[in-house]
């Protein structure tokens, strides 16, 4: 067999035995879970960041949301106290006409 200037000499490489094949496919096996799991840890990263986020929104819409209530309770107990006496129009008596 001739080998091309520039190349380097490599033995011939002996066949592959079952065991040795055995050993490769394991390898792969091994290789392609750790593979998988580092996938699974960076998704469920990914995953948990955007729960994250979505928990701090819907937090500060329930404090807008409190915060909202809260001033409509206490524009309703301002205008119960401070409105006119049903029948009036800025201190003048209506006529009620049966």
């Amino acid at each position: 067999m001739h080998i091309p200037p520039g190349f380097p000499h490599q033995p011939p490489q002996p066949a592959p035995t079952p065991e040795n094949e055995l050993k490769a496919m394991l390898k792969q096996l091994l290789q392609g879970q750790a593979d998988g799991v580092v996938d699974t840890s960076k998704k469920l990263a990914e995953i948990n960041s955007k729960i994250e986020n979505l928990n701090t929104r819907v937090f500060t819409l329930w404090r807008i949301m409190l915060l909202l209530l809260l001033l409509l309770q206490s524009k309703d107990n301002y205008l119960v106290k401070h409105s006119e006496p049903q029948g009036t129009v800025q201190g003048h008596l209506h006529s009620r006409r049966s």
